[in-house]
C-alpha cells in the first residue's frame, strides 16, 4: 500500500504539471500574437492563478465565497495590468465609463489598454480554472475547456500556426484518462473494493492514443478533399466571421494589422495599382458600419400604412469611396505616384450638400478607409493621396484606424443643372488644365472600333452630361454576369466587353464607361469602393459586407465637381431631377401610421401571446392527466369520484357527506335528466345516457373500492377513468346550456 499511495503521489505531481504546462501555452500563445501591449507579463498572470488555485483549494470553501474572491482577484489583477492604479481615481473612472459607453454603443474601442484589461481576464480564468478543477476531481474537458476555447479563437482570428493547440490537445487527452481512472478508484475505495495499481498501464495507453489524437488533428485538413474543405468553411466561416467582428469590438485596440483575412472573407484594401482579371467577391461578412447624419429610411412596418406615392420618392445613392483611378492601361487601372499629405478642403459648390460619416471598419483593410464623394475633413489623422502637379486633386484618404469621422460634401444636383455645366476644361492660358490632363489620357493601342462606337453614340449630343447619359444609358444594356472567362492575351479589356464578352461586372462597365467618355473628350476616372449597403434599424446605421464592394465611373463637370454615374446593369442609376414634387406627409399622417402600426403590433403580439398561453395551458393539461392516469388505483378511484362530486355540485346537486355513492349517483343522473329537459330541442340524449353510464360505472368502481374486501384492479380503475373522460365534458356542457334559458328569461 506504501508503493502505491508513493505512486499515486508521484502520478499526481505529474498530472499537475501537465496541467501547469498547458494553462502556460496560453499565455505564450496569446504573446505571440502581440494582443495586449505588454504579453510578456501574461505568463505571469498564468502564474499566479495557478498558485491561488493550488492554495485556496485545500481549504474547501463554499462556492459563494471563493467565486467572489476568484472574480476580485482576477479583476484587481487586470485593472493593474491595464495601468489603471497607475492613474489617479478620476481619471481610472473616466476611463472606465468610457470604455462601457462605447460598449454600450457597439463602437470600436482603440485603447490598447482595454485589450490588456480584457486579455489578462481571460489568462486568469484560463489559469484558475484548468488548476482548480484537476485538483477538485471535476472532468478534464470541463477544466481545460476555457484554455481549449481561447487558443482556438487565437488560432482562427490570427491564422496563428496550431502547434500551441495541438500540445493542449495531447495534454487534455492525457489528463482525461488520468481524471476518469481517478474517479474509478475513488468509487472502489468507496465500496472497500480491492484494485491493482493501473497508472503506468494507463500512462502507456493514454500516451498513444494521445499522439494519434494529434497526429490525425494536424494530417487530416491537409488530406480532405477540396469539397470537404470547402464545405467546412462554408459552415464555420459565419459563426467564425461573426466572432472575429465581436474581437475587433471589444479589442480594437489590440496591434492585429497583419492579421490575415479569412477564407471566404474580402479585405477591404485597394491598392494604388489594380488589373482587372477577378470577380467581386460574393461573401456576407461586414466590412464595416456606416453612421450618417442624414434621417434615417423610413421602417418598412411604418411605410406600409402610408399612402404609396409618400415612400416612393427615391433617396440619394451614396456610395463609400476608398480610392480612384487615372491610368488606363489597356487591362486595368493604375496611378501616377501619389503625394501623401494632410487633407486640402475644397471650395464647396452650390450643388452639393454636406454629408458627416462615421465609420467602423470590421474587416482587415491596410491602409485603407472609405469617405463619401469629396470628403473635406477628418477626425482621425487620416492622410490624403493627391496626384502630383495638383494641390486638389484628391486620389483617395490613407489611415489604419478603423474607427473615424469624415464630413463629405456630396454633389446632389438636378439635371437641368448637370445639363448646363460646359465642356471648358481649359486654364486661363487656354491649355488644358493640368489636374484634368490625366483624365483624358487613353492608351495608343486602343482599338479604333471602341473610339467609333463612342462618336456614333454621342453623335447628336453636345454637353458633357447628355454624352455621360447616352454612354451610361447604353452600357446598361449588355448583361451582368460573374461568369466570366478572363480576357485573352492581348485583348485590349474594354474593347473584349463591348464586342466580345458574354457580359460583364462592375469594373468591366465603369471602365468602358470612362473610357468612352475620354473618346469623346470629356474628363472621367474609376473609383472604387462599396455601395451604401443596407439599412440596419436596429444600430441606426448601414451594413456594408463584402458582396457590397463595387466600382462605378466618375465624371468631371465644370463648375460642380465630380459627378457619379452607374452604368452597371445589376445596380440602380443614380436620381437627379425630373422627380415628382415631394409628397408632404404631415405630422398627423406620420402619427396615424405610427398608431395603426401599434394597433397591429399589440395585435399580433396579443395573438401570439394567446397562443403561447393556449399551448402552455394545453401541455399542463396534457401532463396533468397523463399524471393523474399514471396513479395507482388506491389513489386515482377516491379523486375520480371526487371529481364527479363536483361536477354534481355544478349540475346543481345538493351533495352531503352523508349521501352512499348509489344515492350520490342517482342524484347526479336526475339532474342531467333535468338539465337535459330544458335543452332538449338540440337533440342530446344519446350524450346523456352516456353520461349517465359513466357516471353509474364511476359510482361502482368507488363502492367496490369503499366497501369490498377485493379492491378493484387496474383494469377496473382504467375503466373508471375511461368514464370519467366521457362524462365530465358533457356534464359540464349540460350544466352550461341549462342556465342559458334563464338568463334570456331574466
Amino acid at each position: 500500500m506504501m508503493g502505491e499511495a508513493v505512486t499515486t503521489r508521484n502520478s499526481d505531481r505529474l498530472m499537475l504539471a501537465i496541467t501547469g504546462i498547458c494553462a502556460l501555452l496560453l499565455p505564450i500563445s496569446l504573446a505571440e500574437a502581440k494582443w495586449a501591449p505588454r504579453s510578456s507579463a501574461l505568463a505571469f498572470v498564468c502564474l499566479l492563478s495557478l498558485a491561488f488555485s493550488i492554495l485556496i483549494g485545500p481549504l474547501r470553501l463554499p462556492r459563494a465565497v471563493r467565486w467572489p474572491m476568484v472574480i476580485v482577484a482576477g479583476l484587481v489583477l487586470a485593472m493593474s495590468s491595464a495601468g489603471l492604479f497607475r492613474i489617479s481615481t478620476q481619471a481610472a473612472i473616466t476611463r472606465l465609463t468610457g470604455w462601457i459607453a462605447d460598449l454600450a454603443a457597439k463602437r470600436i474601442v482603440e485603447d490598447p489598454e482595454l485589450v490588456t484589461f480584457w486579455v489578462t481576464c481571460v489568462v486568469w480564468w484560463a489559469g484558475y480554472s484548468a488548476m482548480h478543477g484537476i485538483l477538485s476531481g471535476r472532468r478534464a474537458l470541463e477544466a481545460m475547456l476555457p484554455t481549449l476555447l481561447t487558443l482556438s479563437l487565437n488560432v482562427l482570428y490570427t491564422r496563428q500556426h496550431v502547434g500551441y493547440l495541438l500540445a493542449v490537445l495531447f495534454g487534455l487527452v492525457i489528463l482525461m484518462a488520468w481524471t476518469a481512472q481517478g474517479r474509478r478508484q475513488a468509487h472502489w475505495v468507496e465500496r472497500s473494493i480491492d484494485y491493482p495499481e493501473l497508472w503506468s498501464d494507463l500512462v502507456g495507453s493514454a500516451l498513444p492514443i494521445a499522439g494519434l489524437v494529434c497526429v490525425l488533428a494536424w494530417a487530416l485538413p491537409p488530406l480532405a478533399s477540396g469539397t470537404t474543405l470547402k464545405w467546412l468553411n462554408e459552415l464555420v466561416h459565419g459563426p467564425v466571421s461573426d466572432t472575429r467582428q465581436v474581437f475587433r469590438q471589444l479589442l480594437g485596440g489590440a496591434d492585429l494589422s497583419n492579421v490575415p483575412a479569412l477564407p471566404g472573407e474580402s479585405e477591404a484594401s485597394l491598392p494604388t495599382s489594380r488589373s482587372i482579371t477577378n470577380p467581386p467577391d460574393l461573401a456576407e461578412n461586414v466590412v464595416m458600419w456606416v453612421w450618417t447624419d442624414e434621417p434615417s429610411p423610413m421602417p418598412p412596418e411604418i411605410a406600409a400604412h402610408l399612402p404609396p406615392q409618400a415612400v416612393t420618392a427615391p433617396v440619394n445613392k451614396v456610395n463609400w469611396r476608398g480610392l480612384t483611378y487615372s491610368i488606363y492601361t489597356g487591362r486595368g487601372w493604375g496611378n501616377p505616384s501619389l503625394t501623401q499629405k494632410p487633407l486640402v478642403p475644397v471650395t464647396d459648390t452650390t450643388q452639393s450638400y454636406t454629408l458627416t460619416q462615421r465609420y467602423e471598419i470590421v474587416s482587415p483593410h491596410g491602409d485603407t478607409v472609405f469617405a463619401a464623394n469629396q470628403p473635406v475633413s477628418t477626425t482621425a489623422a487620416l492622410a490624403a493621396l493627391y496626384r502630383p502637379g495638383t494641390e486638389t486633386d484628391l486620389a483617395g484618404l490613407r489611415g489604419t484606424t478603423s474607427q473615424y469621422t469624415v464630413t463629405s460634401h456630396v454633389i446632389h444636383a438636378d439635371e437641368e443643372t448637370l445639363r448646363e455645366a460646359p465642356a471648358t476644361y481649359l486654364s486661363p492660358q487656354g491649355n488644358l488644365r493640368p489636374d484634368l490632363a490625366p483624365y483624358l489620357q487613353l492608351p495608343d493601342r486602343l482599338p479604333q472600333r471602341v473610339r467609333n462606337l463612342a462618336t456614333q453614340i454621342t453623335a447628336d449630343v453636345t454637353t458633357p452630361y447628355d454624352k455621360a447619359t447616352r454612354i451610361e444609358t447604353f452600357l446598361r444594356t449588355y448583361s451582368y454576369t460573374l461568369d466570366l472567362p478572363p480576357v485573352p492575351e492581348g485583348r485590349d479589356l474594354v474593347d473584349y466587353f463591348l464586342f466580345d464578352a458574354p457580359g460583364g461586372y462592375c469594373d468591366y462597365y465603369a471602365s468602358a464607361m470612362v473610357v468612352m467618355l475620354r473618346v469623346v473628350g470629356v474628363p472621367a476616372r474609376l473609383a472604387s469602393g462599396y455601395v451604401r449597403g443596407e439599412y440596419d434599424f436596429q444600430r441606426g446605421e448601414y451594413r456594408v459586407i463584402a458582396k457590397d464592394a463595387h466600382s462605378w465611373p466618375e465624371v468631371y463637370l465644370a463648375g460642380i465637381g465630380w459627378v457619379e454615374f452607374e452604368p452597371t446593369a445589376a445596380q440602380p442609376t443614380f436620381m437627379r431631377g425630373h422627380r415628382l414634387p415631394p409628397v408632404q406627409v404631415s405630422a398627423e399622417q406620420v402619427r396615424a401610421a405610427e398608431i395603426r402600426h401599434e394597433q397591429v403590433t399589440r395585435v399580433t403580439w396579443s395573438t401570439t401571446g394567446i397562443a403561447l398561453l393556449a399551448v402552455v395551458l394545453a401541455a399542463f393539461l396534457i401532463r396533468r392527466e397523463r399524471r393523474f392516469a399514471a396513479l395507482p388505483s388506491d389513489m386515482l378511484i377516491p379523486l375520480l369520484y371526487q371529481r364527479l362530486r363536483r361536477r354534481g355540485a355544478w349540475l346543481g346537486v345538493t351533495v352531503s357527506p352523508s349521501d352512499t355513492p348509489d344515492e350520490f349517483v342517482s342524484a347526479f343522473n336526475r339532474a342531467i335528466e333535468q338539465r337535459a329537459a330544458t335543452v332538449h330541442k338540440l337533440r342530446l340524449r344519446p350524450r346523456i345516457e352516456i353520461s349517465q353510464q359513466s357516471a353509474a360505472r364511476i359510482g361502482d368502481v368507488y363502492r367496490q373500492a369503499s366497501y369490498s374486501p377485493i379492491q378493484p384492479g387496474a383494469s377496473e380503475a382504467h375503466e373508471a377513468l375511461k368514464a370519467w373522460r366521457a362524462v365530465r365534458w358533457r356534464a359540464w356542457l349540460l350544466g352550461w346550456l341549462g342556465k342559458l334559458p334563464t338568463r334570456r328569461k331574466s
